[in-house]
Parts: C-alpha cells; sequence; structure tokens
C-alpha cells in the first residue's frame, strides 16, 4: 500500500502539492484525502509541508489540520537571498507575528 511506501522510505518530511490543498477548499474529498496524508505522516513523527497557500481560506484550512510548514504567495511571492533575510529578521514580518 502507498503508506507502507512511505514508512519504508524512512522519509523526514512529507510535501503536498498544492493541487490537493487548492481542491481541499472546495471539495470534502480532496480534504478528506488531504488528512489522510497528514494524519499518518504526524503519527510516523514525520514533518508535513502543504504548498500553494494563495488566500486567507486555504491558510485558515492549514492552521486547523496542523500542519508544520507552510508555503505559497500568501505568506510571500519568491524572493532573493537579500529579501529572504529581511523577510525573517524584520519585526513586522509575517514570520515575526507580524500581517499575516
Amino acid at each position: 500500500t502507498d503508506i507502507e511506501t512511505i514508512y519504508g522510505l524512512k522519509l523526514d518530511i512529507i510535501s503536498v502539492s498544492h493541487n490537493l490543498v487548492n481542491d481541499a477548499l472546495f471539495d470534502e474529498k480532496a480534504e478528506i484525502a488531504l488528512e489522510s496524508v497528514l494524519e499518518p505522516a504526524k503519527a510516523l513523527e514525520m514533518k508535513t509541508l502543504l504548498r500553494g497557500i494563495s488566500d486567507e481560506g486555504s491558510a485558515e484550512m492549514v492552521k486547523r489540520m496542523n500542519c508544520d510548514y507552510v508555503m505559497g504567495n500568501y505568506y510571500s511571492s519568491l524572493l532573493d537571498q537579500q529579501n529572504f533575510i529581511k523577510l525573517i529578521t524584520d519585526e513586522g514580518s509575517p514570520l515575526k507575528g507580524g500581517n499575516k
């Protein structure tokens, strides 16, 4: 089964595609599928990354799902090194409890 494959790989982190994250906003089956990936990953002590968070609705959904890491344009567009350092060190940054 797929979970046996995941377990056998001894992964540290599971990354979930933006397609499933976006579908889960509007489709109950997709949300169940997303949760069915996250729950066993947590039980196996793997970290989880949800990609493609592009709006407040998807950001709120992933907060409820207790995901370890998120990424997407809702938080920041692609950054070069200098702007990334500014993002993670600026007191007004969403990463420091600022806007988002």
